[in-house]
């Protein structure tokens, strides 16, 4: 399948009806999934939003990828690509073994602290806090970053952190 042809534009009906070809044959998805891998342009944007809209309804076709996805995460150019990621990652970062969470934790850290698109950083920060839950050490540090940036981010980052900075407070306090 030519891949290029079935994402000829990134309306949400494009993505919608690629998934749901792609998401009935498990060898169709993973071609797909190497095809996103490659960060080829608007492509690789394209066809990570096919995969993340898979992971939501078929996660069970998403998880032997989560290894691969976070490493691919550290070194994607294309921003679309690592917006998708994120977005899968937020739901599925328990599947990484610690070395794995590590990476990913130090990559949102720089990405929240980074010049980055509000979402990025808003995902970023999200993946945080869940890694936070795991590894409670990081709150505190989680919560000197978010009081750091809050001034200097636009309103989206200033509204999610303000809540993050309220649950981190009180979970950190009791």
């Amino acid at each position: 399948m030519e891949f290029e042809e079935l994402l000829f534009d990134s309306s949400c009906h494009t993505i919608i009806s690629a998934a749901k070809i792609i998401e009935k044959d498990t060898e169709l998805f993973k071609s797909m999934f190497n095809f996103a891998m490659l960060d080829n342009g608007v492509y690789a944007q394209r066809s990570g939003r096919v995969i993340q809209c898979i992971a939501v309804k078929n996660p069970e076709l998403i998880k032997p990828y989560i290894a691969e996805l976070t490493n691919k995460l550290l070194v994607a150019k294309s921003e679309g690509l690592r917006r998708s990621i994120l977005k899968i990652l937020i739901d599925y970062y328990i599947e990484l073994n610690e070395d794995e969470l590590g990476r990913l934790a130090d990559t949102c850290f720089e990405w929240v602290l980074a010049n980055n698109k509000p979402v990025i950083k808003i995902y970023s920060l999200e993946i945080l806090y869940r890694i936070s839950n795991l590894y409670t050490d990081l709150k505190p540090e989680l919560k000197t970053i978010i009081e750091n940036i809050i001034p200097h981010e636009s309103s989206g980052i200033k509204s999610r952190g303000k809540k993050m900075l309220q649950t981190l407070n009180w979970e950190i306090n009791h």
